[in-house]
């Protein structure tokens, strides 16, 4: 249980947090933390009065901003108080990057701000440490099910020119490019340009790295570990050709957004796996 109070000269609205939950959406959420509030010990003349509370929530550093909470207005009650509950709206992005920190739990750093309306006294402001267990925010996810796409977010490095990449920065940086220019193919949802730009950028990657086409390879229950990461490339590499040519077998093919979504997931992550054996 969290709690924090706030201060109107003198007198105490006290905030007690429950266990969040998460709604799900089309494309986004709403998290929703639950609270009870009520007078402090020696303020029950704050009952009848009408308290705002809004706020911003970050993640758990104070540095990354994840949304801001509505203004929920507050009938303050004599005795045991009232419930009502703090609201903050995810992206699918926002769901999947905070499922896939390092962190067990998730953290979250809730900066309130509550008005006494009716009075001219300044707001009370507050910063609450809140958190989601991670059994709890691994529940929730999971219970957004088919709510939520399950694409697999690749971290792209930028390759600065002085960066550990040496002379293959440059190419490195052309393969970012051409991945960007797939992604948004694939927002203007033309399916086949979105995978033979993939073929781009697996051939400026395969420039750079050194990857052995699968000809050359040994027997399938032989080859080491980097030798099977390089079949896997040149599979990559020999569906997304097809795309950019129109011979008696490969201009019958059809792309769907499926295909083109798995193509472009397969085609971040051998960059990103390649480009960091290479730094």
């Amino acid at each position: 249980m969290y709690s924090t109070t706030f201060t109107f000269e003198g007198r105490v609205l006290r905030l007690e947090l429950g266990d969040a939950t998460l709604e799900p959406g089309r494309g986004a959420h709403r998290l929703r933390i639950p609270f009870t509030y009520r007078c402090g010990a020696q303020s029950d003349h704050l009952s009848g009065r009408l308290i705002q509370v809004l706020g911003t929530v970050r993640d758990a550093d104070g540095w990354h901003w994840l949304g801001d909470v509505p203004p929920v207005t507050l009938f303050v009650y004599p005795g045991d108080g009232a419930t009502n509950n703090l609201a903050l709206t995810l992206s699918d992005h926002q769901v999947l990057s905070l499922a896939q920190t390092e962190r067990l739990d998730l953290d979250l750093q809730l900066e309130l701000i509550a008005t006494l309306l009716g009075e001219a006294v300044p707001p009370a402001v507050q910063s609450v440490q809140y958190r989601i267990p991670g059994r709890h925010w691994a529940e929730l996810t999971e219970r957004l099910g088919t709510h939520v796409g399950m694409y697999v977010r690749v971290p792209v490095p930028g390759f600065g020119e002085d960066d550990a990449h040496g002379d293959a920065a440059p190419l490195l940086r052309r393969a970012v490019d051409r991945l960007q220019q797939a992604k948004t193919l694939r927002a203007n949802r033309d399916w086949e340009r979105c995978v033979g730009a993939c073929r781009n950028v697996l051939e400026l990657l395969r420039s750079t790295a050194g990857i052995p086409r699968a000809s050359g390879l040994p027997a399938r229950q032989e080859r080491s570990k980097d030798e099977r990461w390089a079949a896997l490339f040149d599979d990559a590499w020999s569906l997304t050709s097809a795309a950019n040519h129109d011979d008696a077998v490969t201009s019958q093919f059809r792309w769907s957004r499926a295909d083109a979504d798995a193509v472009l997931a397969v085609t971040a992550a051998l960059l990103v796996r390649y480009s960091e054996l290479d730094s």
